[in-house]
């Protein structure tokens, strides 16, 4: 088998263990919260001020947070359910 044979399995063998899988999705919810406050503190510190550019940052950010936490935490989700295998 190849190289990328393994870590497949690997990554299945490691989501399989609920207690992984468990801390990497608390460690999503972290990564999105982060993102958020992220990109609204990037849009702050590059001076925008005005009401709609921090509504625009909070949105933006959310969305952003949201896709990436959401798409990271299918993998451990599509192991449990037998999606991935």
């Amino acid at each position: 088998t190849t190289q990328e044979s393994f870590a497949y399995q690997t990554l299945v063998n490691s989501f399989a263990r609920p207690w992984a899988g468990g801390i990497y999705l608390m460690t999503m919810l972290v990564l999105a919260v982060h993102l958020a406050h992220g990109i609204r503190t990037a849009v702050v510190d590059l001076g925008a001020g005005s009401r709609l550019a921090l509504r625009l940052a909070t949105v933006t950010g959310l969305g952003l947070a949201l896709e990436v936490a959401l798409g990271n935490a299918s993998i451990p989700i599509a192991v449990w359910t037998g999606v991935l295998a």
